[in-house]
């Protein structure tokens, strides 16, 4: 029985962001950037230690929504972003270690700061910066 090759991915390939991403940076560079739309990336408390990162223009009313499932739901943070797509998935990876269900997050109140600085990060990155300054991703 013949054995199979096994595929190795290399370091060009782990540094190279997700596909959607790759796409916003060539929009971004051919000057017809479709993915900018500025708004809100949001952390709200469901219950627990139970969190929500999410986009939104509007965060209020986004609040009064998953409030109708969730009644205790309080946003915690916000930050306004150019890019809020684009900022919302780096979030979503790099708390990738701490996820729950679906786009809710477990980890304890004492990461909060943790949490608000990354997100204040992610929300200051554009396409270009991205690929200028080579930032790695899972």
């Amino acid at each position: 029985m013949a054995r199979r090759k096994r595929s190795r991915v290399t370091r060009k390939e782990q540094m190279r962001p997700p596909t959607s991403i790759r796409r916003e940076m060539r929009a971004y560079y051919r000057g017809r950037s479709r993915g900018r739309k500025p708004g809100y990336i949001y952390l709200i408390h469901l219950y627990g230690d139970i969190y929500k990162i999410g986009k939104s223009v509007n965060p209020g009313s986004r609040l009064k929504s998953i409030r109708t499932s969730s009644p205790d739901a309080e946003i915690v943070f916000q930050v306004h972003c150019e890019y809020m797509g684009m900022a919302e998935k780096l979030a979503h990876d790099i708390l990738s270690d701490k996820h729950h269900k679906y786009e809710t997050y477990q980890f304890p109140d004492t990461m909060i700061d943790r949490v608000k600085e990354d997100m204040e990060y992610v929300a200051s990155l554009t396409p270009k910066r991205i690929h200028d300054e080579r930032i790695p991703w899972r």
